[in-house]
């Protein structure tokens, strides 16, 4: 779970959570508070694209309530009915001219197990906008405020900084730059169902990787020694003399250029011979 507070008024800006598939690979980013996240482009993006004039529901809670907003519904007021259905523990959106009907939960009073009341759940309608407000219970006020309390303890990171490894991040608006790095590390991995090189470099504590840097180091060494040790003692010349048979020779340091039909002992040219 991840979430952002804006700095100068401590409201909750994004909170979102994330589970591991099956197989530990990191899954997609579920936004609980905030506006929705663009849907990734895909190769039929460009030809079918979802209609920007369909109802967009989105959560944006307050200091004292929790606060949905469903835009693009262009109907009066009078069409609109909110009620609280306890049994399903969830709230109900219909209108009369049954175009728009919509079911939503409160994951914090789910979380707390507190029950639902219908006398606290208001709605209004501006602007092709419908909100709808939940007034929070004492036991959740009561929790906000510790947590407020906590988070002001914590160092607040700006725009683009890196992130960090706490659940809870205080910070002024949304880390865009994170985000892209994590989907520049995980999507192709995504792919496979197996995490990227990135995470699991993060997974590792400083004591391991530094062992695995001196093992790498080793590996290294040893190469390089076997390398000098090959070019040492490695297979002798050949050379082919005048019948156009092949003799493995070992020529010495010494070499001078032997005139045609010149004899070898005439100009000094030690040869050791070391079988055909």
């Amino acid at each position: 779970m991840a979430e952002e507070y804006d700095l100068t008024s401590d409201d909750l800006i994004v909170r979102k959570w994330r589970s591991k598939n099956p197989l530990g690979a990191p899954g997609q980013w579920q936004i609980e508070i905030g506006e929705p996240v663009a849907a990734l482009a895909s190769v039929d993006s460009e030809m079918i694209k979802e209609n920007f004039s369909n109802p967009i529901f989105l959560r944006q809670d307050t200091k004292t309530t929790f606060q949905w907003r469903i835009r693009n519904l262009p109907y009066p007021k009078e069409v609109f009915s909110v009620s609280v259905e306890p049994s399903e523990r969830c709230c109900v959106v219909k209108t009369s001219n049954k175009k728009y009907y919509k079911k939503f939960g409160i994951p914090d009073l789910d979380r707390c197990q507190l029950p639902l009341d219908c006398s606290v759940l208001t709605f209004t309608h501006a602007n092709n906008t419908l909100i709808i407000s939940y007034k929070k219970p004492k036991e959740i006020l009561t929790l906000e405020h510790e947590l407020l309390r906590e988070l002001k303890k914590l160092k607040g990171t700006g725009e683009g900084d890196a992130d960090c490894k706490t659940h809870l991040k205080k910070e002024k608006g949304h880390t865009k730059k994170t985000h892209f790095l994590r989907t520049t590390d995980m999507w192709w991995f995504s792919l496979i169902g197996l995490p990227g090189p990135w995470s699991v470099l993060r997974s590792v504590s400083p004591g391991r990787a530094l062992l695995l840097l001196l093992l790498l180091l080793l590996l290294l060494l040893l190469l390089l020694l076997l390398l000098l040790v090959v070019g040492m003692f490695g297979p002798p010349a050949e050379r082919v003399d005048g019948t156009g048979q092949r003799d493995n020779v070992k020529w010495s340091p010494v070499c001078q250029q032997v005139a045609p039909g010149q004899a070898l002992h005439e100009v000094g040219l030690s040869v050791v011979l070391l079988g055909a």
